[in-house]
């Protein structure tokens, strides 16, 4: 299907959509095969790119059909995914729709966590086998054998699945088969897996593009990994539906060069994107490093903003600073969504500026009326409206007994339609525990419903919110209790909301029997990096308790604990804690740091992850810190920087503490580092080749401003023209590059270099209303 049989223009810029004409993805797919003008971009770094075009992506998927079903694969068997390359994944999604395979997409494990989940759903799926690379088998000799001895024996090597002449057998698969098996991302503990239908899939594919307005010109770029649903149903079989071009960049790519996002949209001129709040932030973080010389935005119509909480802030700021290259404000486009509705649930119009709802924080509770603020109260939170629910999609409210509430009255929220999954497979209790008999799905989110909008509050009490993704109490409370001398029940995990970053801070209640700290902070440096080790997590505090509270059934009350912290009612023992850490850190000096190397590196850590750098040893680990891959590279730009040197990734791997990043710089920095020389003093000097362009340039176009750069500032206050003035001079004191003019000596072109430039700033006076002419003056 293209857009011509699909998207239908009136007159100018007013467009009609149709009903998508297929209902399942295989038959969507199939009339793809003649297409040989549109495809996907693969981006591989800034240098590297492969296009394939829709045809193409069609009969190499039937190859791999072809070489899965001669591996023994059924229609409806299980394929679960561990692919990192985007274009082997997009071929093996493909080869399983066409042979009506389930696929079940999966994050590379890589973490002992991330094994003991693929693990879990292994337990979920029937009798799966596994497509991944040769090099990720180790676990299966390893540490893991056993429980991997069963699976070992269902391994398809990706490495070769595409290669051959052979094709596949199509299987003829209905609207109600299932598509693919969406596992819950995120948690480490027992996985969820959501089922979605060819029906549930096309509907929502179709509610999306009459939603964003899908025109002719449109184009996608996405970082997002197709493991999740934003990455493989917003960025890639939603444009793919109406055969739009698209283009995939590896997320690990994102995470190490966040600067390439946006210049692969200027290249390719994009017009739809999209990232979570944790993608604005370090694409922001590394932009102010070093802003680039020319970037034109303006092609961009939509960026997606969902996947988490949103951040009014953290929007702003981005729309502010990339508004000087031609975005947009209204291109930032907030949404909400999820698995269980296959990806969208509601949006806002298209070219509304984000919204933001400013509401008192202390009424927020279960039945509460909303009461809204004003901006500067500390008792007000900004919260972000998501729009309207999208085509086929009911949203509604309930209190605790799933009775309906009425606009503006904080409750459960429940979602309903054509494309939210019937349930989660293998698993009764769950669907029975999350679907109503009438098909409501509770989304365990928390919010309320202004004028048929939807704004979110928080979400179930249950889920912590880190580095982008939700992890549940219940897992990081597993894992510290696998650390030696942590009973079981002695922990609670908890997420303690913060308001700029719109994240939790990640604290532990650990149960302390008596008043001996000693012991306790023992078992919590060793829970802290247990749990760092394992999943890359930050934890912030482990707070020594007398009482854990619990129900009459047991059930940990962590709210409760929550509650308590928020009161002040722990910090006594915090304070003990600090005191007691300062008291080992004196009597431990053999860590401490040796040189002025390791005090910068101990002081840019300290900076990076929030950590008071008195409590940093010269052999801490990064890890155990708290450093993940994220923050990992930010702080290795900082010491880049500060060093000028360059540290391979793979080093601080293989050597993670403070200690051998001082020896490998000491080692690897020159110790006769270059000197700059000043030049011999003379009346003129040669000009470069780009130099002398530009003047002759500048000579047959005596008023040409295209190398200039314009730009006003705004001063409040009182100026006072003397010292402006001066501060000027001093500047052009400094540096020679501004007593510099150009002549031609001899029909060649020289730059001189003067001792002295006289400088005059203009004053003129002039009323308010005056100045929009005023300024137009001074532009050329």
């Amino acid at each position: 299907m293209s857009y011509d049989s699909f998207v239908h223009e009136v007159h100018d810029g007013i467009y009609v959509y149709k009903k998508l004409k297929y209902n399942n993805l295989s038959d969507l797919y199939q009339d793809k095969k003649n297409d040989i003008i549109n495809g996907i971009g693969f981006i591989g770094n800034r240098e590297k790119e492969k296009f394939v075009s829709f045809s193409e992506l069609y009969y190499n998927s039937l190859t791999v059909l072809y070489n899965l079903q001669k591996q023994g694969i059924k229609p409806n068997d299980e394929l679960v995914f561990q692919i990192d390359d985007n274009e082997t994944f997009v071929y093996v999604f493909w080869a399983c729709i066409l042979g009506g395979i389930k696929p079940v997409p999966l994050t590379i494990a890589r973490k002992d966590e991330h094994w003991l989940k693929l693990i879990k759903v292994c337990d979920v799926l029937n009798h799966p086998f596994f497509i991944m690379n040769k090099d990720q088998s180790e676990p299966f000799r390893g540490k893991f054998k056993n429980k991997l001895n069963s699976i070992s024996k269902r391994i398809i090597f990706a490495n070769d699945i595409n290669k051959g002449s052979g094709a596949g057998d199509i299987h003829k698969v209905s609207a109600t088969d299932i598509a693919f098996i969406q596992f819950s991302s995120g948690s480490t503990g027992d996985p969820k897996g959501v089922v979605l239908t060819h029906e549930n899939l096309l509907t929502n594919i179709e509610s999306i593009l009459k939603s964003i307005q899908i025109r002719p010109t449109d184009s996608s770029l996405s970082w997002m990994p197709l493991t999740h649903d934003m990455g493989l149903i917003g960025f890639h079989l939603t444009p793919l539906a109406v055969s739009a071009n698209h283009y995939l960049v590896p997320t690990h790519l994102f995470i190490n060069d966040p600067l390439i996002w946006m210049d692969k949209i200027q290249e390719h001129r994009v017009t739809i994107t999209g990232s979570p709040n944790f993608g604005y932030k370090l694409f922001s973080f590394f932009f102010n490093l070093g802003k680039p010389a020319h970037l034109d935005l303006s092609c961009v119509r939509i960026i997606f903003n969902g996947a988490e909480p949103i951040s009014y802030e953290v929007s702003n700021d981005f729309l502010n600073e990339m508004g000087k290259y031609g975005l947009k404000r209204n291109t930032i486009y907030p949404v909400y969504g999820m698995a269980e509705a296959c990806l969208a649930v509601t949006f806002p119009p298209v070219e509304e500026e984000i919204k933001p709802v400013i509401v008192n924080r202390n009424f927020l509770n279960m039945g509460e009326n909303v009461r809204y603020g004003e901006n500067n109260n500390n008792d007000n939170l900004t919260l972000i409206d998501l729009g309207f629910p999208v085509d086929n999609t009911e949203i509604k409210i309930l209190d605790d007994r799933k009775n309906p509430l009425p606009e503006e009255v904080v409750g459960n929220l429940y979602i309903k339609g054509k494309n939210v999954t019937k349930g989660y497979y293998n698993n009764l209790e769950a669907t029975r525990e999350n679907i109503l008999d009438d098909g409501w799905l509770n989304t365990g989110d928390i919010g309320f419903i202004k004028n048929g909008r939807l704004i979110i509050t928080g979400r179930t009490k249950d889920i912590i919110f880190l580095n982008g993704t939700n992890y549940y109490s219940h897992d990081i409370e597993r894992l510290a209790e696998g650390v030696e001398m942590v009973a079981p029940g002695s922990v609670v995990a908890v997420g303690i909301p913060l308001e700029e970053t719109k994240e939790d801070t990640l604290v532990i209640f650990h149960r302390n029997k008596d008043n001996d700290l000693n012991p306790f902070l023992n078992r919590a440096d060793k829970i802290i990096k247990h749990i760092s080790m394992q999943t890359g997590l930050k934890v912030d505090q482990v707070i020594p308790v007398s009482k854990i509270h619990r129900t009459t059934s047991g059930k940990l009350q962590r709210f409760k604990m929550v509650e308590e912290f928020l009161n002040g009612k722990y910090d006594n023992a915090i304070q003990d804690l600090i005191k007691l850490q300062h008291h080992v850190i004196v009597e431990n000096k053999s860590n401490a740091p040796q040189n002025d190397t390791e005090k910068k590196i101990i002081k840019i850590t300290s900076e990076v992850l929030s950590i008071n750098p008195d409590f940093i040893q010269a052999d801490a680990n990064f890890f155990e810190l708290g450093c993940n891959s994220l923050k990992l590279t930010i702080l290795l730009s900082y010491i880049e920087k500060l060093f000028h040197i360059k540290i391979p990734i793979r080093f601080i791997f293989e050597n993670p503490t403070i200690e051998a990043m001082a020896e490998y710089i000491s080692t690897h920095t020159d110790t006769d580092p270059i000197q700059i020389i000043p030049a011999e003093k003379k009346e003129y000097y040669p000009i470069s080749s780009a130099q002398k362009r530009l003047l002759f340039m500048s000579r047959f176009n005596e008023v040409g401003t295209s190398y200039n750069n314009i730009f006003i500032l705004r001063l409040k206050g009182k100026i006072d023209k003397e010292r402006l003035e001066n501060s000027f001079r001093g500047l052009i004191e400094r540096h020679e590059v501004l007593r510099t003019s150009f002549e031609i000596i001899d029909d060649e072109p020289v730059q001189r270099i003067h001792d002295n430039v006289d400088l005059s700033i203009p004053f003129i006076e002039g009323r308010e209303e005056d100045l929009p002419g005023m300024m137009t003056d001074f532009i050329k």
